[in-house]
């Protein structure tokens, strides 16, 4: 009370009349801002905690928000430089090169002049419309293919023969600095007299047999317009500098005559109608400056320049500028975007109802001064003035510390290798470039608005009137006396018959990965599902500590008794920190079972597509020898005569049409196996048919002629079991065989086999190889001991076996490149960051409620110490009140968890690529981690629990004994 007090003095000091306080005035804006700061601060210094506790809100809503922004731009940037390298790789030369080239004619002739005056006007479009500076600028102009002879009277060549094959003349700009030369220098400035200087390729004078000062004759054709040209030098590259040469010069330049700048003017330009045939400008962009947000732009930037280009050049062609990286970067930028948001929103949540949770604990504990401060005059614009302008403050330091949390989480992101698992890996460029300003001021937006909300609330109540509210029962949440937990359901009821319709968030995506948000509703099912639940939890709370109420009368021991007596009657206190606590966990379990389950079906995915350990294509040790019959091959025990390989088997893959009676022809798959072996190498899963593996396999060993086909396949072709189809399979064009197969059995899916492409059936090989009279060929699929040397096992097949093995695929190779891939990360990153911010929010919640709660009941603890109770029984009964707390939000935590990741996990099957990914997505509930999970934070909430109260009592009691 002394400290309301001191604040009604400061506010008498600030006001000379004493009706209305001086800053709610306008005649001095200066003294009412002066005013109110001091106002605030002493408020901020009194609570110390709560000013830490708004400033903990202001930094985790900023950081959690914008985290995933930094990252995504961090990870865009790591994935551009690597589409670029690979590309840069494979052509040689900088990423952002390209070469503009034209072939002129005799309506739009292109003599050198004006070649070079286009050149700054082509550098230019390409520099202004994808963004980058430019960095060089060649060009190369081409007389076209030319016929040389040798001169008239050469006694070098056989007698008749005058022609000596095709050359171009070219001038390259600066090409100088650029030659090795033997004989005459390469002069830029240089001019011949009546005879054409130029420069011969060594390679070319060596095959030709010519030696420097021989004289040539080159022309349009052999008849006329030729003239005399004069080898003076031979050239070589100095190297493959890719700064300026477009293509190795060695290579692709080999066969033409180098000549100087006027020399084309002088000698080449005449004899051309176009002046020239090809004009080629080489263009370097500087990469140095690239953002990986504007990605897009680039690309877009060099399609609008091609268009610039040829509405000035009509004709003009791009060559082998960086589309195809920038296209693939493009994409899969926005397929992380698309995927972080959706695994992003849980914790958006959490975040909101954490920061409205700890606003409202804010305004509950300043609630007594400000109904005086009301009664005092100040208005409710005056009350939400000193609120903004609290808010206000805590920006100051909470938005850079929040910039630099959002930072450093998406820093700790990089290093996720699974979910709550992480490793050694270069750190990702995280920087101001990922900062969403958009994102930051939602953010502040968000915080504040959470901070005034409640204010408002306490600003309307006088003295008089919160006395009189807090001599009476609290009121149940708003939620609680509107049943919107009740109404809830039926958006969720609604939300998860739409995904049991789509069957998969793939089948949302049609064009674009954004589409994944044309139904919003069902990306925040999950997270709606556990909110809605976790409500209806908390009201059969309500009912269930009525029962607590009436056990705790017949308890004999005080402490049990007062401790649960208290949360029997006060169970309305209790239900907006244990909703946060029971959404929190649930959350947790869900992303914990969501990282388990990705994690499985990423094995999963890898195997269904490889089929096995590893694939092989055996071929004859003689290269260039092929054979259709495949009996050459050997058999697959003779495989186990090779290291590593534990298991082998015969599998086929050929071609089919097959004539069903109520349908048309269908062209498909026939995947030949070996039934007694292919279960022992295959990967297999129990789910993929409604009968085992071994059982399927039975099925073909009672019926040799016998196919499985899919149940979609029976179902629209109105086949049964049993029944026979025609079908034509061949194994090459011109090796086909007509036979009936009897339907023998069915699968839902199977390795290997994806029935959006393609239908298949699955057949013995034994029966197709009597059928064609020899052994069909056939891939080999092998089962390896772990450890195997996978890269030299080919080498050890040929050592062993004198067969060479190429390798189709290898799954274990495939898995390593898919986790290797920054969007794994970026998925398991955001699951792992999500859900620590989560369990921390849950259990700051948790104990700002506590510690709130436990400042308004310090006076009853004081009466009950007063009257013989001792101080560790008080402490004690705290201590079992908030421990029961605890562990029913952790139960019911936990079970709503398991709940929606069994219901919601298996929808989430979707990669970014098209269609729908095989096999399902199995829910997988990690029943150990949960354990470890809860009982971690059971202890983790106890005994910070106990900490905090014991704390808060003895500080607290001191102080209420004393006055």
């Amino acid at each position: 009370m002394n400290y309301i007090r001191r604040i009604l003095i400061f506010l008498s000091s600030l006001t000379a009349r004493p009706k209305k306080p001086a800053w709610l005035t306008f005649s001095n804006p200066l003294a009412q801002l002066n005013g109110m700061l001091r106002l605030v601060l002493k408020r901020q210094g009194h609570h110390r905690g709560l000013t830490l506790l708004a400033l903990v809100g202001i930094i985790l809503s900023v950081g959690l928000v914008t985290d995933a922004s930094f990252f995504s731009t961090a990870v865009d940037r790591v994935i551009l430089l690597q589409e670029l390298s690979d590309f840069s790789a494979g052509t040689g030369r900088p990423p952002f090169s390209t070469s503009v080239y034209y072939f002129p004619s005799s309506r739009t002739p292109v003599p050198l002049e004006t070649a070079e005056k286009l050149s700054k006007t082509i550098s230019g479009i390409l520099s202004r419309q994808v963004g980058l500076p430019l960095r060089f600028q060649g060009l190369e102009i081409s007389s076209g293919g030319m016929m040389m002879g040798p001169s008239p009277n050469s006694q070098l060549y056989a007698a008749g023969k005058n022609y000596l094959g095709e050359t171009e003349l070219i001038y390259i700009a600066d090409v100088a600095n650029h030659l090795k030369v033997e004989g005459q220098p390469f002069d830029e400035n240089g001019v011949s007299d009546k005879m054409l200087d130029v420069w011969m390729h060594e390679d070319t004078a060596q095959t030709m047999g010519v030696n420097i000062g021989e004289t040539l004759q080159v022309g349009v054709s052999l008849a006329d317009n030729q003239i005399p040209v004069r080898l003076v030098g031979f050239w070589r590259s100095t190297g493959q500098d890719s700064s300026f040469w477009f293509n190795d010069p060695d290579t692709s330049l080999k066969n033409v005559l180098l000549v100087r700048r006027k020399d084309y003017i002088k000698f080449v330009q005449p004899l051309l109608p176009s002046r020239s045939r090809e004009v080629s400008w080489y263009i370097i962009l500087d990469d140095q400056s690239i953002l990986a947000s504007k990605g897009a732009s680039y690309l877009d930037g060099f399609n609008q320049a091609v268009y610039l280009v040829n509405q000035m050049l009509p004709g003009a062609r791009l060559n082998m500028p960086p589309l195809d990286p920038l296209k693939s970067f493009v994409q899969r930028s926005n397929i992380l975007t698309v995927l972080l948001l959706a695994y992003n929103i849980p914790a958006f949540i959490i975040l909101l109802y954490f920061l409205a949770l700890t606003s409202g604990i804010i305004a509950r504990w300043q609630r007594k001064e400000t109904s005086i401060l009301v009664s005092r005059g100040i208005g409710t614009a005056g009350v939400l003035n000193l609120a903004f302008l609290e808010q206000l403050l805590l920006f100051i330091p909470g938005y850079p510390l929040g910039i630099g949390f959002g930072m450093l989480l998406a820093r700790l992101m990089g290093y996720t290798a699974s979910f709550l698992t992480f490793t050694g890996r270069a750190d990702l460029p995280v920087s101001l470039e990922g900062l969403s300003w958009p994102l930051a001021v939602l953010a502040l937006a968000i915080s504040m608005l959470a901070r005034l909300a409640p204010a408002l609330q306490v600003a309307r109540k006088s003295k008089v009137a919160e006395e009189r509210e807090w001599a009476r029962p609290a009121r149940m949440p708003f939620w609680h006396r509107t049943y919107l937990d009740l109404v809830l359901l039926l958006p969720v009821f609604y939300a998860y018959d739409q995904m049991v319709k789509k069957g998969s968030l793939a089948n949302l995506v049609t064009r674009k990965p954004a589409d994944l948000f044309n139904d919003p509703l069902l990306i925040l099912v999950p997270a709606l599902f556990i909110i809605t639940i976790a409500l209806v939890t908390m009201r059969l709370f309500s009912l269930t500590m009525r029962l607590v109420d009436l056990l705790a009368s017949r308890m004999p021991w005080i402490t049990v008794h007062l401790a649960l007596r208290q949360v029997g009657r006060q169970s309305q206190d209790y239900l907006s920190p244990l909703l946060l606590v029971i959404v929190a966990l649930a959350l947790g379990v869900y992303t914990l079972s969501m990282a388990a389950s990705l994690d499985q079906w990423l094995v999963d995915r890898t195997y269904y597509n490889a089929g096995a350990d590893m694939t092989i294509h055996p071929a004859p040790n003689v290269e260039g020898t092929t054979y259709i019959d495949g009996s050459w091959i050997p058999d697959p025990q003779e495989f186990l005569r090779v290291s590593g390989v534990l298991k082998a088997a015969r599998v086929g893959k050929f071609y089919f049409k097959i004539t069903p009676p109520a349908g048309e022809e269908i062209d498909g798959n026939f995947l030949a196996i070996d039934r007694l072996d292919f279960p022992q190498v295959a990967w297999y899963r129990r789910d993929l048919s409604q009968e085992d593996l071994g059982s399927l396999m039975n099925r073909l060993a009672a019926m040799p002629d016998g196919i499985l086909v899919s149940r979609n396949f029976l179902a629209d072709n109105q086949l049964h079991v049993g029944d026979r189809v025609p079908a034509l399979v061949g194994i090459m064009a011109g090796a086909e065989v007509q036979s009936e197969f009897t339907i023998a059995g069915v699968y839902d899916y199977f390795p290997t086999v994806y029935e959006d492409e393609r239908p298949a059936v699955i057949g013995n090989m034994d029966n197709l190889s009597s059928l064609f009279s020899f052994t069909v060929p056939h891939d080999i699929w092998l089962k390896l001991k772990p450890g195997t040397d996978r890269k030299n096992l080919p080498g050890m097949i040929l050592h062993t076996l004198s067969i060479r093995a190429e390798v189709i695929n290898d799954a274990q190779a495939n898995l390593a490149a898919e986790q290797a891939k920054m969007e794994r990360v970026g998925i398991f990153g955001t699951l792992t960051t999500g859900f620590l911010a989560t369990a921390i929010m849950a259990i700051l919640g948790l104990l700002i409620y506590s510690y709130a709660s436990l400042r308004e009941s310090v006076f009853r603890f004081g009466v009950l110490q007063a009257v013989g109770v001792l101080r560790r029984q008080i402490i004690s009964q705290v201590v079992i009140e908030y421990t029961f707390l605890s562990a029913f939000g952790v139960v019911a935590g936990a079970l709503v968890g398991m709940a929606a990741s069994r219901m919601f996990i298996p929808f989430f099957r979707y990669t970014g690529g098209k269609g729908v990914p095989l096999p399902p997505l199995l829910p997988i509930i990690a029943e150990q981690q949960v354990i470890h999970l809860t009982l971690a934070f059971t202890l983790i909430v106890v005994v910070a629990e106990v900490l905090t109260i014991s704390a808060s009592i003895r500080h607290q009691l001191a102080q209420v004994l004393r006055a």
